[in-house]
């Protein structure tokens, strides 16, 4: 579907999604948003989708490995996808996209079952989900059956944490100081990874001893944590702000702690882990999972733990720690947050009692 977005010279422009999965824009020749409007209504008049256009499985394997392509997708990615088109070819040939039903996408799981993995077929039946999705954005379909695509149930029993071994393996290897400093702050403050990489100068209040997250989750809620800075906390936010001979460094408040991406930390993470041999299904966040398991064997109770890393629900903490903690070892947290003066506590135990090793 055809629609209006701005320009910064202040024009409007008419954005067609093409079935090549490129944009095509047309610019309105006004600034005037109500008249954009008008110029797009009569544009979409006159150029109505043909809906008696046949579009068929190659069509959208074109379609699909060109866009993944255009947006420099991952050899990886494109590798998965061009094997499940080839799967999906040899399965219902040159299949017309509109005739595709809900019992085709069950005779492929069945079919494909018998030869891969759920953990396999979950990965297909994602880029199928992709595909169809892609399709009916371009409309190249008259309906939207990704949503009829069901994954597999799978049991996850696999540990989610590291051990205090493991995470003084993680940080001993770590030799480039910005990323192990980013790592350090992720783990002790048990923060996603985002929440982290958007960390602000201003943020950081070292007078008073706080430290303001930002979340990405609960939307719902407020979306900010404020924690206490710890010691082990402020021996790394220092260097940040004062240089070697106590001087102050140059930033400005909106200026970022870290220059990284996402992907750039996901990686490089995960490149430590194989490099020390520690289970690749682990992942960054584990160090998040480790921090709230550690929090609980240490003696803080749930509710506390649930402020300090954010979550919406009590439940959601329980779910962090229900597979590594025994029952007996866990808290019931039916009261109220705990005041900072005793997560200040929480923290300051944890970091001193485990850290200290590790980041001294």
């Amino acid at each position: 579907m055809s629609f209006l977005t701005k320009r910064p010279n202040g024009f409007w422009n008419i954005v067609e999604p093409t079935s090549s999965g490129k944009r095509r824009y047309m610019s309105t020749k006004t600034k005037s948003k109500q008249e954009a409007n008008s110029i797009l209504g009569n544009y979409l008049k006159n150029n109505k989708p043909d809906l008696n256009r046949k579009y068929f499985l190659r069509d959208l394997e074109k379609s699909v490995l060109h866009d993944a392509e255009a947006k420099s997708y991952s050899p990886n990615t494109i590798k998965i996808y061009k094997s499940v088109f080839k799967h999906l070819n040899s399965l219902f040939k040159d299949k017309e996209l509109n005739t595709f039903k809900t019992d085709d996408i069950n005779q492929y799981k069945i079919l494909r079952g018998e030869n891969i993995s759920k953990i396999s077929s979950n990965l297909e039946l994602r880029s199928m989900k992709k595909f169809f999705k892609f399709a009916y954005k371009n409309e190249m379909t008259i309906r939207d059956i990704s949503s009829k695509i069901e994954l597999y149930k799978i049991k996850d029993d696999r540990r989610k944490i590291f051990t205090d071994k493991e995470i003084k393996i993680i940080f001993d290897s770590i030799d480039d100081k910005p990323f192990k400093d980013y790592c350090s702050i992720t783990y002790l403050t048990g923060s996603r990874r985002n929440e982290i990489l958007n960390l602000k100068y201003q943020d950081i209040d070292l007078e008073n001893g706080l430290i303001n997250i930002y979340q990405e989750k609960p939307k719902k809620e407020h979306g900010l944590k404020s924690l206490h800075i710890t010691d082990e906390l402020k021996k790394i936010l220092k260097t940040y702000f004062y240089n070697e001979d106590g001087s102050l460094k140059f930033f400005t408040p909106e200026m970022k702690l870290f220059n990284f991406s996402g992907s750039y930390v996901s990686h490089k993470f995960k490149k430590i882990l194989r490099q020390n041999k520690i289970y690749e299904y682990l992942h960054l966040h584990s160090l998040r999972h480790t921090t709230a398991t550690d929090l609980i064997k240490r003696g803080s109770e749930l509710s506390n733990v649930k402020f300090i890393l954010g979550h919406s629900s009590v439940k959601v903490t329980e779910g962090y720690t229900s597979r590594s903690i025994s029952s007996n070892t866990r808290h019931k947290a039916n009261t109220r947050l705990i005041v900072n003066a005793v997560m200040t506590d929480s923290l300051q135990l944890f970091h001193s009692t485990i850290l200290n090793p590790i980041f001294t």
